[in-house]
């Protein structure tokens, strides 16, 4: 008697998205302040006055206005261009602030009897009212537009946290 074996492979594409303003915050204290990474890694922008291999990172500011002006890198690039939304028909788009109930309905879809144990706890001092209140509005209007399609993709406010003064 021959055997015969069938397998069939479920793909679920599924991705998860982070509220720019969020993502920013994070992108500027694990690159530019816990590995110096703007500084020695790579220069995200150029400044006239910045000597390579200098210890201190940049700040908030000064990274925000390197992103402004157009740096790019997988950690701050827009996600819907990391993620090719318009091409890629995915299953299922996922928000990191609700990182626990959505990957518990994409196990629950593909029938999977697991539970997601993790949750994500913020780590930050700060609030994001905090990291954006001394930033001027012209960078804001530009990360502003540089994440346009995030915000209206996801739904979420542009408005930067804690500021009304940017339109």
């Amino acid at each position: 008697m021959i055997s015969a074996f069938y397998c069939v492979f479920m793909a679920v594409i599924f991705t998860y998205f982070r509220n720019p303003w969020d993502r920013l915050v994070s992108a500027y204290i694990n690159k530019a302040v816990e590995y110096n990474y703007s500084r020695i890694l790579h220069t995200p922008c150029k400044w006239e006055s910045m000597e390579p291999y200098k210890s201190e990172p940049l700040t908030f500011r000064q990274f925000l206005t390197c992103i402004a002006q157009g740096s790019d890198d997988m950690h701050w690039t827009p996600q819907w261009k990391l993620c090719d939304v318009c091409s890629v028909k995915y299953d299922f788009i996922g928000h990191l602030d609700t990182v626990s109930e959505d990957a518990a309905k994409v196990i629950s879809d593909i029938g999977l009897n697991v539970t997601y144990p993790h949750s994500f706890a913020s780590k930050l001092k700060k609030t994001n009212e905090e990291w954006y209140k001394d930033i001027p509005v012209d960078i804001l209007k530009k990360l502003q537009t540089k994440y346009q399609y995030d915000f209206e993709l996801n739904g979420w406010n542009p408005e930067p946290p804690g500021r009304s003064d940017v339109g």
